[in-house]
């Protein structure tokens, strides 16, 4: 009695309808549940052709689905069935894969998947076997008793009976060529029309032969002997590439490691024996594969939507990793959903980031552009599996050192002691001087070697690499320390250095108060300070204060165009009468006790000459210059009054000179016209008279907690005005912060 005899026997012998009855129906549930979409059954066909080829001395596994008729023939030069593949076929679970570590397989039920879509199914194996599952002729090899109780009004119940597992010795139903096919599977099938376009875009999907343990692989589909669609996969070294009809869709980078089962999984597994497929319960090791998809120019391309593979693509993606992870994980029976709560599955999960990065480390100086599948910090989905991920992920950016450095060959930097200078300024002052000053300002202590090469992409940023750009270079100038000692070269180098980089108003306004430029003194002063050296300061004693360009430093600037920068932006200009009074308009704390007056008399000839107030259009800037009071202190001249030497319309010096808000009597000069004094301090701002204005004063309230609001009521109005003065626009300068000069506290 040959095997097919002897398995169709055992499996058709029942002794009561119940027993066959329930065998059926788990056999349909079981065969209904493995996939959802109707053409995923051809996955588990090509499994089963890799796992059948790993048996086979040859370079090429040569697959071929053809649609002829009714029928749909899958073929493949794997291994004929063995009497334990047959054996396998027609019981659950009990498949000679369940144990061979070497093949995908390992449920026993995968070709379970073929019932789905048919109740007619042929296998041709080798040369003389074949033999069938036969729904409605399996009816006919139970008993008479057994047929008669399982025969409905409308006839046979053939759903009762357990076909799937009872094999039929027959003949090939189509006498096609097989020639060079060890296995011939013939599934008849309704609506086959509808399902062969579902069929071919899943082939062409193509990154489901990533994974199958072959090198060269061809995926053939014919509809009536003619061809539709050849797909192949063909490895060299760690490049695997999938051609569509011998064109080339996609390449990939693959790489295999190994993870050690922990005792904690070795536990796991004595405790959870039934969920643990009996091939992986005695493993020491479990194999993890990456890939990463390659373009023609030969750079890495980040994937969007990757999913965790199996040796085939489970539905699993909330990693939302840019590359693919495969690896023997525990799965439902369709092998689309993993076990969340698995520890295997934890391991894996686990493992894989350190895996990666330690490949990412062997490939970063050779592919720069290595930071683009780099995983991201957060699961685009969380749950168990991810939040293990992530965690082990953290920890392996901490421990891994895989960043290329910028300045040492095949160097590897941590992250932690990782910057990028993604502007050069490194290079501007010296590396040294630059590092030492970032690591005072950071508390930090990078090294000169530990520059990693620029990315311009977010992530590392995210894994806490420190990227230094120009706001970093504005804090760095702020703080000073690396511009002691600077020489005229190295301002020349900032300088120019600036000009290239600081492109936006916003930079430009940052960069205004930060002195940088050295000055005829040669200290440091910021650009919006200085003038262009001239004789102007020897011939007017009012400007000795003024700071200019550091001569050596303006003769190799003029003319440049960095000089126009500087000249367009911060309005260093030439000393001159009206660009001396636009200078002390900028700066109203040039004016000191020592050169008040001389300043004051040079802005009185200056409008006498000028008349820049009208000319020029700085009514309102003039108001904010201070002038000396008569008792010695410089206040803005918005908030003075004529003293009695300028004949004011109302002498409020006489009544009471203690006030503090005359302007001293020192300005003029002997020949001065005192009447021309008074006008041109009047055009500044200052009063000579007092008078009433009628003003509506209309309470706010100063607080929304009543209790307090009520407390306040008892204060006078004209204390609150006068302690929140300070902090309101004065109401004839339009100044901030100067103090009332009538009402005070």
């Amino acid at each position: 009695m040959s095997v097919i005899q002897e398995l169709q026997k055992i499996n058709s012998d029942y002794n009561n309808v119940s027993q066959c009855r329930n065998q059926a129906r788990s056999l349909s549930l079981l065969s209904s549940g493995i996939y959802t979409e109707p053409e995923r059954f051809v996955y588990e066909l090509l499994q089963n052709a890799i796992d059948a080829f790993v048996d086979v001395d040859s370079e090429e596994l040569d697959i071929r689905i053809n649609v002829v008729g009714d029928y749909l023939v899958f073929m493949h030069n794997g291994a004929a069935f063995s009497d334990s593949d047959i054996e396998g076929l027609c019981s659950v679970g009990n498949g000679n894969k369940t144990t061979d570590a070497k093949k995908v397989g390992y449920k026993g039920i995968g070709f379970k998947a073929v019932f789905i879509q048919s109740s007619l199914v042929y296998i041709q194996s080798g040369k003389n076997c074949c033999f069938k599952f036969d729904r409605e002729a399996c009816f006919d090899l139970l008993s008479d008793n057994l047929k008669a109780k399982l025969k409905g009004g409308a006839g046979p119940l053939y759903d009762d009976v357990p076909w799937q597992i009872v094999p039929i010795e027959s003949k090939p139903p189509l006498d096609l060529n097989t020639n060079g096919f060890n296995v011939v599977i013939y599934i008849k099938m309704p609506r086959l029309a509808e399902l062969l376009p579902r069929i071919d875009k899943l082939l062409k999907e193509t990154e489901f032969l990533l994974f199958l343990k072959a090198n060269r692989v061809s995926v053939s589909l014919f509809d009536n002997n003619t061809l539709i669609t050849c797909i192949s996969r063909t490895r060299r070294d760690e490049i695997v590439e999938l051609a569509v009809n011998e064109t080339v869709m996609s390449r990939w980078m693959m790489r295999s490691e190994s993870v050690d089962v922990t005792q904690e999984v070795r536990e796991y597994i004595v405790q959870n024996v039934s969920s643990v497929p009996e091939k992986l319960r005695g493993s020491n090791q479990i194999e993890v594969t990456f890939s990463v998809k390659v373009g023609d120019d030969g750079k890495f391309k980040p994937l969007q939507n990757s999913v965790v593979y199996t040796y085939l693509p489970t539905s699993y993606g909330n990693l939302g990793v840019p590359y693919l992870i495969n690896a023997n994980f525990i799965t439902d029976a369709g092998r689309q959903q993993l076990q969340k709560d698995s520890a295997w599955n934890k391991l894996i999960f686990r493992e894989a980031p350190r895996l990666f990065l330690r490949w990412v480390s062997t490939l970063s100086h050779v592919h720069p552009e290595y930071y683009k599948v780099l995983p991201k910090r957060r699961a685009k989905l969380s749950d168990e599996l991810s939040d293990v991920f992530f965690e082990s992920l953290s920890e392996a950016i901490r421990e891994i050192a895989f960043l290329p450095s910028a300045t040492v060959r095949d160097k590897k930097v941590l992250v932690a002691d990782a910057y990028i200078d993604r502007v050069g300024f490194s290079n501007v002052l010296g590396a040294e001087k630059f590092l030492d000053s970032v690591n005072m300002l950071s508390g930090c202590m990078y090294k000169e070697n530990c520059e990693v090469l620029d990315v311009d992409d977010s992530i590392l940023s995210s894994y806490g690499v420190k990227i230094l750009d120009t706001d970093d270079v504005l804090r760095l100038l702020v703080d000073g320390k690396i511009l002691v000692g600077i020489t005229v070269e190295d301002d020349l180098k900032l300088i120019s250095f600036l000009h290239k980089k600081l492109t936006s108003p916003e930079e430009i306004e940052n960069l205004r108060p930060i002195a940088f430029l050295l000055d005829d003194i040669n200290g440091l002063s910021a650009a919006q300070d200085l003038c262009i050296p001239s004789d102007f300061k020897e011939l007017n004693a009012s400007a000795e204060g003024v700071r200019t360009l550091n001569a050596d430093l303006y003769d190799k600037l003029n003319g440049t165009a960095e000089m126009k920068w500087l000249q367009a932006n911060f309005g260093i200009k030439e000393m001159s009468n009206l660009g001396f009074v636009e200078y002390v308009l900028r700066h109203p704390d040039y004016i000191s006790d020592d050169n008040a007056i001389l300043v004051g008399r040079f802005l009185f000839q200056a409008w006498k000459d000028e008349n820049f107030i009208e000319k020029n259009n700085v009514a309102k800037e003039i108001k904010g210059v201070k002038f000396l009071t008569s008792n010695g202190e410089l206040k803005p001249i918005a908030n003075l009054y004529l003293g009695s030497k300028y004949h004011p319309l109302h002498d409020l010096e006489r009544i009471d000179s203690s006030l503090g808000v005359f302007i001293s009597p020192n300005y003029p000069e002997d020949g001065d016209v005192l009447a021309d004094w008074a006008f041109f301090l009047k055009k500044c701002g200052a009063s000579d008279t007092v008078g009433i204005t009628q003003r509506i004063l209309v309470a706010e309230p100063i607080t929304s907690n009543e209790t307090e609001a009520e407390e306040l009521k008892p204060y006078p109005m004209l204390e609150e005005a006068a302690a929140t003065f300070y902090s309101r626009r004065h109401n004839r300068s339009n100044y901030h912060g100067f103090l009332n000069p009538i009402i005070q506290k």
